[in-house]
C-alpha cells in the first residue's frame, strides 16, 4: 500500500518543527470496495505496528529529506474532484483561479475526511496498543491550531462540533465507523477460526 502525496505542516516560527501525514488516494467512492481494502490494509499495518516509511521526498524548499515515518490516511475521490485537482495544477500561476479555489467545497469535503480518519485512527491505535496514536493526535491539534488563521478549517470544525452536539454523525464518519468495527469483527473471527 502505497503513499501518493505527503499533507506537511511546518512552524513558521520553528523551521525545524516538521509534521507529515501520508495520504494514499483512491479514485472511487467511500462505499466502495476498493476503499474498503485499502483502509483495511491501513488497519491491518497500524495493529501490526507497521509504520509507513516515507522515501525520496522532498521538503518545502525542493531538498531530498531523509526518509522517516508518519501516520497515513484512505483519501477518497470522485472524478469530478480529481478534475479539479488537475485544472489547479494547471492554473497554479493564476492568482485569480488560485482565488477562487481557496473556497471550493472539495477542499472541505477533504480536511473532514481528514480529520475524521486521524481521530478515529487514533483511537484505533491507542485502543490496540500502537504508540502512532500520537501522531494522528498531533496532526488534530495541529489542524485546530491552523483554525485559529484559517476560516475554512474553522468551519469544519464548528460544523463537527454542532454534529457532535446534536448526536449526529456526518456519512463519512458513520462508514469510517461501520469498516473499523467490520475489521474487528472479521480479525475476531479469524482468531476464533486459528484456535
Amino acid at each position: 500500500m502505497g503513499t501518493d502525496n505527503l499533507f506537511e505542516v511546518r512552524n513558521q516560527e520553528n523551521e525545524s518543527y516538521f509534521l507529515a501525514l501520508g495520504i494514499d488516494v483512491t479514485y472511487r467512492e467511500l462505499l466502495s470496495e476498493i476503499y474498503k481494502e485499502k483502509f483495511f490494509k491501513l488497519l491491518h499495518s497500524i495493529k501490526d505496528g507497521y509504520k509507513t516509511k516515507i522515501k525520496y521526498c522532498k521538503d518545502h524548499n525542493g531538498k531530498i529529506m531523509k526518509e522517516f515515518y508518519a501516520p497515513k490516511i484512505v483519501l477518497f475521490l470522485n472524478a469530478n474532484d480529481v478534475k479539479k485537482i488537475v485544472d489547479m495544477i494547471k492554473n497554479i500561476k493564476d492568482p485569480v483561479y488560485m482565488e477562487n479555489f481557496k473556497n471550493d467545497p472539495m477542499k472541505i469535503s477533504i480536511m473532514n475526511q481528514m480529520l475524521i480518519q486521524c481521530k478515529m485512527l487514533a483511537d484505533f491505535a491507542e485502543k490496540n496498543k500502537v504508540n502512532i496514536f500520537r501522531k494522528y493526535s498531533e496532526i488534530i491539534l495541529t489542524i485546530k491550531e491552523l483554525a485559529f488563521s484559517e476560516p475554512e478549517i474553522k468551519k469544519i470544525l464548528d460544523h463537527q462540533k454542532l454534529l457532535k452536539d446534536q448526536n449526529q454523525e456526518d456519512p463519512v464518519t458513520k462508514h469510517m465507523k461501520y469498516l473499523i468495527e467490520e475489521f474487528e469483527e472479521r480479525e475476531k473471527q479469524n482468531r476464533n477460526f486459528d484456535k
